[in-house]
């Protein structure tokens, strides 16, 4: 999903050369991108990180239940019975890890969006990436089906310098 999609989104908008700027690499003379990719950016990043947190946080609700039932077994000793987990504790893991992605969020940046390709990512193909892995990774976890946060990502991103320069493009 996070391959075709990504190719298909930013052949269309190579295609249509929608807003110039939004093709544009990061400068490092402090050149900052218009307002609006900045949001999308932002936007896209809080609905990966988000979903992120919510799909993998199977790990995190597993170790606080053991933590409350040891520490409150009366009360939540029959939540594991009943296979009911309370639902503060879902928003609670959820968060938490929307808040350690949005804070890591350069180096996951470095490593999954530099690293990948032979040139930085445009504002295009970044915010495309993101918003094909929130998607997919979206999807998943209301179908309660596990996928790589990681994986989906890092494959938005590869069929990005795909689109944008094919093969040549990804580094080996």
């Amino acid at each position: 999903f996070g391959f075709w999609m990504t190719l298909l989104l930013v052949s269309f908008f190579k295609k249509f050369r929608w807003k110039s700027v939004l093709f544009h690499r990061p400068h490092a003379d402090g050149w900052t991108p218009p307002l609006y990719i900045r949001l999308f950016l932002i936007i896209t990043c809080w609905l990966v990180s988000f979903f992120h947190g919510s799909n993998d946080g199977q790990k995190g609700i597993w170790f606080w239940m053991v933590a409350l039932m040891i520490l409150a077994p009366s009360l939540y000793l029959s939540s594991l019975e009943t296979h009911v987990v309370p639902y503060w504790l879902i928003i609670a893991v959820s968060v938490s890890l929307w808040l350690g992605t949005m804070i890591g969020r350069k180096r996951i940046v470095v490593t999954i969006g530099e690293k990948i390709g032979v040139d930085h990512l445009s504002y295009i193909q970044w915010a495309l990436s993101e918003l094909v892995a929130a998607t997919a990774i979206g999807v998943s976890t209301h179908f309660h089906m596990p996928v790589s946060t990681t994986h989906a990502l890092s494959s938005g991103v590869a069929w990005s310098m795909v689109a944008s320069g094919w093969f040549q493009n990804v580094q080996g």
